[in-house]
């Protein structure tokens, strides 16, 4: 009878990409290299007997690799197409959002503390820009929930200062455009 308990052993030494990579250099070894080499270290029966199943292995582990390589690739454009957008939010804020986000940077903090309610801070929040850090609330009148600024935006607006500066004032004697929308 059978044990197949190695299979399982096998299977969980197979859950990471290193050793799919093992796998596929192994055997495309044994199926390149030269009949010569393969009878000098021993191997030209094994590669005889085995070859269908050298080849196999070869083609799984390059479709394990392949697959892979895909994974973590969408991962990363996933993530550079969020930072691009997130960046385009940094340099288009409104007053109240630079105001918030600047108290991060001038108080060198990891955390601020708004009212769920706020809709500066949930549209900064939307806009991946902060986070929700707990689910517990400060005890006040108005319950207060802990934000915390993601690590990419702070590294982006410490070597970006300028975009956190308030809108300019209208020098004096500029009047400003009114416009009156019709029913």
């Amino acid at each position: 009878m059978w044990d197949w308990s190695f299979l399982g052993k096998i299977l969980d030494w197979l859950r990471s990409p290193k050793q799919w990579f093992a796998v596929l250099l192994v055997t495309l070894a044994l199926l390149i290299l030269p009949a010569s080499v393969l009878q000098r270290v021993g191997l030209q029966a094994f590669h005889d007997r085995y070859l269908t199943w050298i080849g196999l292995a070869a083609l799984i582990s390059a479709a394990v690799l392949v697959s892979e390589s895909c994974a973590v690739g969408k991962r990363r454009v996933l993530i550079w197409l969020s930072h691009r957008v997130g960046k385009d939010y940094l340099r288009n804020l409104t007053t109240p959002e630079k105001v918030f986000l600047e108290a991060y940077i001038d108080q060198d903090t990891e955390t601020q503390y708004a009212a769920e309610a706020d809709g500066v801070v949930r549209g900064l929040a939307a806009k991946g820009l902060i986070y929700r850090s707990t689910s517990v609330s400060q005890p006040a009148l108005v319950p207060t929930f802990a934000y915390n600024l993601q690590p990419w935006v702070r590294h982006f607006l410490k070597k970006h200062p300028e975009l956190l500066k308030g809108t300019p004032p209208t020098p004096p004697g500029t009047k400003r455009l009114r416009v009156k929308i019709l029913p």
